[in-house]
């Protein structure tokens, strides 16, 4: 076992839970109100971490990152695959009234919004790296798959917002500067790099501040509930993890990706139901025990990837 892995994963999760502790004590306290909390999320979302990203790829070109970067974009898709065949085998079409949200939530995880802070704090930029290529996997899916599935039909417009989400902006750019080695001035790398080291503690804060104000009652004694979350927590990275024993996949591509695998569920499941006028308070449910629970999950992955 990698108890090294384990431990810094359990130490980065430590200190994230402090984080979210923050965020509710916020919330309890007054100081952080739900509008408050919204234009955070965006702040994260839509700065902190592209800006994490971009600056992943402010590094010297290495022939063999690059070929990493690209192979991490196809374990991405085995990934998103891998979670889309789980869902369709484990929550049968018209098995429940919520059937699509729940398949959402087994299917997409949060990536972005727990993957990179998360990964930033285990192994740095390097794993943001790879990350990134998974993004984009996450990105394709979502936008095609994802849609599909919601609306019973695939728009082709769909296809042009998987190059909108400023998250793969940034990836594109940043493979355009780390590809094309471009160089930069610090004038403009360390802003960027120092507002990515702000995604760690705001995207905990919010998430603190988004499960203090859920009905835990209502969450708790809702039985699909549980059932989607340990397929999302422990299926499918458990699956990933024997798929990429066979494969021989290089460590920090396959560790990133069953961290990746191991995420909670999106928060964009929720505004995806809220969108096409299906289950969103259902979908809220998993989000919030999936994220909770994780942060005691994802190191229990870690170890068990160790083992391995």
């Amino acid at each position: 076992m990698d108890t090294n892995l384990t431990l810094i994963a359990a130490t980065a999760i430590g200190k994230m839970m402090v984080m979210v502790l923050v965020g509710m004590l916020a919330v309890k306290i007054n100081v952080l109100d739900e509008k408050m909390t919204d234009g955070l999320k965006n702040v994260v979302m839509n700065i902190l971490m592209p800006a994490v990203l971009l600056s992943s790829y402010f590094q010297e070109y290495s022939a063999e990152k690059a070929r990493g970067l690209i192979m991490a974009i196809g374990y991405g898709i085995i990934m998103q695959a891998s979670a889309i065949i789980i869902a369709s085998l484990c929550i049968r079409k018209g098995s429940s009234p919520n059937w699509e949200v729940e398949r959402m939530a087994i299917i997409y995880g949060n990536v972005a919004f727990m993957g990179i802070p998360l990964m930033n704090a285990m192994l740095g930029q390097e794993s943001v790296f790879y990350l990134s290529g998974t993004i984009v996997a996450f990105n394709i899916f979502l936008w095609t798959h994802g849609v599909a599935m919601m609306t019973g039909k695939l728009d082709k417009k769909n296809f042009i917002k998987i190059f909108l989400s400023p998250n793969v902006i940034c990836i594109i750019l940043g493979a355009i500067l780390y590809f094309g080695r471009i160089p930069l001035s610090e004038l403009i790398t360390q802003p960027i790099s120092n507002l990515g080291a702000c995604v760690t503690p705001v995207s905990m804060i919010v998430s603190g501040a988004v499960i203090i104000r859920s009905d835990f009652k209502k969450i708790l004694t809702n039985y699909r509930v549980y059932f989607v979350t340990a397929l999302k927590l422990f299926v499918c990275p458990i699956v990933l993890m024997v798929l990429f024993k066979f494969m021989n996949t290089p460590y920090m591509i396959a560790i990133t990706t069953v961290v990746s695998a191991a995420c909670p569920t999106a928060t964009l499941v929720t505004m995806f139901a809220l969108q096409y006028g299906k289950n969103a308070e259902h979908a809220s449910g998993i989000f919030t025990l999936a994220t909770t629970l994780s942060l005691v999950t994802i190191p229990a992955i870690v170890a068990l990837y160790g083992m391995f």
